[in-house]
């Protein structure tokens, strides 16, 4: 009966449209006038929300009289007020992230008044800022100088006698705001995407994950780098995985280079959720500038701290040299020139239909332990998995994929022949000589179902990698027993045999 119900449960799926597009996520657009972006990206635009236009209201009004100097029209207020509230629904997770045009107003002057607004009204105490105008002026940095609510980065161009002396390196805030306002200063000439992403991974992202913001805001203009823009789609990602993704992108109107549009689109695009653009090969990046921003902010971060100059540790390539006698890695070419699998080269979303496909079967619950029948791998686990699923409406979102059996030919990729016959013939023993058997092999148990159950979760597994390989499915998910990770050429280990 319990399988019965599983079945007719499973059957909601079979019926079910599963097209890409339906899990994009939530993004909100302010856009007062009509500009390049909601006539040359219609298929962007098309899944988008737009947010109804409203002007600022007495609050709102009252901190711009207060703290700002800039000078409004009544189509600036619209625009600001607009914004505010789009930065409020996503505050208030009706929209996941969102953007914004500006025609009139400095990209700078309106990051440092919805800053500003945003933690009055709604309270929050940690910021994020990322200014990715290469030759950024210090309006924001001067604002938030000494608040430790706003955490600020610039990447830009430093250049002696043009650029501000306050722009460098070494201005890391003061008093409580000391070390939340970090330069970067592009002084290599070819401070590219292998810089930027050093930058990224060893200044930007652990710095902001102690800091751990509430919102992150981006004003992004002009912009003339040897970045393709590819690249800032893949800047979004990376930040998508801060402040629960509420990221709002403040965009410059007025910039229409073919350049500036292409890395608009995708940033948008990787805000709801589309995959990014493969990048070329990065290479060992110049590091003169990170390293001097490293200096002055290890002091301030703790995960920093760890940072050692003088590193005396084994490095990867003596690790090998002494590893690489008692390592040896069995040759694993296709025994069979007939079978092949073709990898997608290149990413095409239009293409995939589907987000993500998922492959199990409950049949894979016949493998369980004779001697130990509280052992952790316990066959209710895919059970239980699969019910959460279910349960979180999230296994109805996917893609559902027949299960199958792996072939003796393809487990041969990876195992000896004499090995697969050994576990075959498992299914043959008594239950007296399998009890043996799971005595003697340390961590691994048998019983007569644990050939067929392995072969099935191979072939699950493989149901999720062709589907997501012919470009069927943009990622997947194998729900599978016994697991396979531990397992040897020519033995099994850790509950693992194929």
């Amino acid at each position: 009966m319990e399988n019965i119900l599983e079945q007719l449960t499973d059957l909601k799926i079979q019926n079910k449209e599963n097209e890409f597009n339906q899990n994009l996520k939530n993004t909100g657009i302010v856009s007062i006038n009509t500009n390049w972006f909601v006539s040359e990206s219609s298929s962007l635009f098309s899944k988008l929300k737009s947010v109804p236009v409203r002007t600022i209201d007495e609050n709102e009004s009252e901190i711009l009289l207060q703290s700002n100097q800039i000078d409004t029209t009544e189509s600036d207020k619209l625009t600001i007020g607009s914004s505010l509230q789009l930065i409020s629904d996503v505050i208030s997770q009706k929209f996941e992230n969102g953007f914004v045009f500006m025609q009139n107003l400095s990209i700078q002057d309106i990051t440092n008044l919805i800053t500003e607004i945003t933690i009055a009204v709604h309270g929050l105490k940690r910021i994020m800022i990322l200014d990715l105008d290469k030759n950024s002026d210090s309006k924001i940095q001067k604002k938030f100088y000494l608040s430790p609510k706003v955490l600020y980065y610039s990447i830009h161009q430093y250049i002696d006698g043009v650029t501000a002396e306050e722009r460098q390196f070494s201005f890391i805030g003061d008093d409580e705001g000391k070390g939340f306002n970090i330069n970067i200063t592009m002084d290599e000439e070819c401070f590219g995407e292998s810089e930027y992403m050093a930058t990224f991974f060893n200044i930007i992202l652990p710095v902001a994950y102690e800091f751990n913001p509430e919102i992150i805001f981006i004003p992004f203009n002009k912009q003339e780098s040897k970045l393709t823009p590819s690249f800032f789609g893949h800047l979004i990602h990376l930040l998508s995985c801060l402040a629960n993704g509420k990221i709002f992108l403040i965009i410059d109107e007025t910039e229409s280079s073919e350049y500036f549009k292409k890395s608009v689109n995708e940033m948008v695009g990787s805000m709801l959720g589309l995959p990014c653009k493969k990048l070329k090969s990065l290479r060992e990046p110049a590091s003169s500038s990170i390293l001097k921003s490293l200096s002055v902010l290890r002091p301030h971060w703790c995960c920093l701290q760890l940072l050692n100059d003088d590193d005396e540790s084994t490095s990867l390539n003596e690790f090998l040299d002494i590893q690489k006698n008692d390592f040896k890695i069995p040759k694993r070419g296709s025994k069979n020139k007939n079978f092949e699998r073709t990898l997608r080269s290149d990413l095409k979303l239009d293409d995939i239909k589907t987000r993500t496909c998922v492959s199990s079967d409950l049949e894979m619950m016949k493998h369980f332990n004779l001697i130990q029948l509280d052992h952790p791998e316990k066959p209710d686990r895919i059970k239980r998995i699969l019910e959460t699923l279910k349960e979180k409406k999230l296994y109805y979102r996917c893609q559902e994929l027949k299960s199958r059996y792996a072939t003796d030919q393809e487990i041969n990729l990876c195992h000896s022949l004499n090995y697969i016959e050994k576990i075959k013939s498992v299914k043959f023993k008594s239950e007296t000589e399998l009890k043996d058997l799971s005595i003697n092999n340390y961590s691994v148990f048998f019983n007569s179902s644990t050939f067929d159950c392995a072969m099935l979760a191979t072939g699950c597994l493989l149901q999720v990698v062709d589907e997501v390989c012919s470009n069927r499915s943009l990622n997947g998910v194998g729900i599978i027993r016994p697991p396979g990770h531990h397992a040897y050429y020519k033995s099994c280990s850790g509950f693992c045999f194929f």
